[in-house]
């Protein structure tokens, strides 16, 4: 990204189980989401975040 030389860390969860229970309430279900970070090797810092969720 911007002509700087960077690392790709890749990241996913898929079908992540998720269940809340409040006194009003009670829900279940899951989640997914997935991604990338590149991480400058001049710098190490981020230099662009991507980020999905379903």
């Amino acid at each position: 990204m911007n002509s700087t030389l960077c690392n790709i860390i890749e990241y996913r969860a898929l079908d992540n189980k998720l269940e809340i229970k409040l006194n009003e309430m009670k829900s279940k279900g899951s989640e997914l989401y997935w991604g990338n970070i590149w991480i400058s090797q001049k710098d190490r810092v981020s230099d662009f975040k991507k980020w999905i969720d379903k």
